[in-house]
């Protein structure tokens, strides 16, 4: 009996608190007509405490019991809380640490790693990875296409009117992805001393979401995007094909432009330095992910062929997360927050 309640004891702990936990366990065992010294001894409530419980139960008021005047500590950082919200938020701190000796500044109160981590968190603030938003983005630019080009072809893709794909390369470097697992000690992955590189040149399709490639392991140049604009009109036969892609030197030159327009292929390049538009850099980093994060490949050529497998059956193998990364929802930084007091 005594484990079965240490049990549920926890349980609660776990879930809305000590003090919660110990104060609902113990109005039950009243409930049930057990003993205050059993519960004393069980839960470790004192005599004053489960008489007040009592006093409650016995006048029919146990829903006030849980709005009672109980005593509940404050912290000394209450009172400088909205101060401390202000500055932080302004300028967020790196870690706890800095979090610390800010504080201590700003209020001349000195806290453990731990309180000011506890404090941090009930304000609502959380260790986040920060996004990298390139300096020279033109929003209203980007509002532009989006308005203008983009989601036009994506409604005509939808409507079958088009084949629309989102295009770019990835470079595959052999070597330590970095990831995480979960586990109870710091485990560690082998890594190959060489640095050789796997490219892939990927054109995505939006409706399908199945990735056409021309890979090697020297260059993507304008030789290799003539090529995949030639498979994509060979497979696409008969068909308007619109393609979105940055502005890279290989891609936007005459020898590509001069194929597109023989082929009748359609290029809408993007906005300058708007990686968010473009989705197949979404799938570039779940591939890097999911095949190489925490994995070591022993042989380049069972690297290449790894990542190759993983592409070609993405639209199937994954296709609930393609569904989610292949969207028309995109990414705008007018309402993103930046630090140092930076603005765009």
């Amino acid at each position: 009996m005594c484990s079965a309640l240490n049990i549920v004891v926890s349980m609660l702990e776990s879930r809305i608190g000590k003090r919660e936990a110990h104060q609902m366990i113990c109005i039950l065992l009243l409930l049930f007509g057990v003993s205050r010294k059993n519960i004393q001894e069980r839960i470790g409530a004192s005599h004053t405490t489960l008489c007040k419980y009592s006093q409650f139960i016995n006048s029919d008021k146990i829903s006030e019991l849980f709005d009672a005047n109980l005593y509940r500590p404050v912290s000394e950082l209450e009172k400088f809380s909205e101060q401390i919200e202000k500055d932080f938020e302004a300028n967020p701190p790196k870690t706890r640490a800095e979090a610390k000796e800010r504080i201590k500044k700003l209020t001349g109160i000195e806290r453990s790693l731990s309180q000011v981590g506890k404090f941090l968190k009930k304000k609502g603030f959380n260790a986040r990875a920060v996004g990298f938003l390139p300096s020279k983005v033109s929003i209203e630019a980007q509002k532009d296409f989006l308005t203008d080009k983009l989601l036009p072809a994506i409604q005509a893709a939808k409507a079958g009117i088009i084949e629309l794909f989102f295009m770019d390369a990835s470079h595959f470097v052999q070597g330590g992805v970095p990831s995480r697992v979960w586990s109870k000690v710091r485990m560690w992955v082998k890594t190959g001393s060489g640095r050789k590189r796997f490219n892939v040149l990927g054109a995505l399709n939006f409706i399908s979401k199945k990735i056409e490639t021309i890979s090697n392991d020297a260059y993507i140049t304008s030789t290799s995007v003539v090529l995949m604009l030639e498979k994509l009109a060979e497979n696409y036969a008969g068909r308007p094909i619109k393609i979105i892609l940055d502005n890279a030197r290989y891609q936007k030159c005459k020898l590509v432009m001069d194929k597109a327009t023989e082929l009748k292929i359609e290029l809408l390049f993007l906005p300058t330095y708007s990686p968010n538009l473009n989705l197949i850099e979404r799938v570039w980093k779940f591939v890097k992910t999911k095949v190489l994060g925490a994995a070591y490949i022993e042989t380049f050529t069972e690297y290449c062929q790894t990542i190759s497998n993983f592409i070609d059956t993405i639209s199937t193998e994954n296709a609930n997360k393609m569904d989610s990364l292949v969207s028309d929802k995109f990414q705008l930084f007018d309402k993103c927050q930046t630090l140092n007091n930076s603005s765009l």
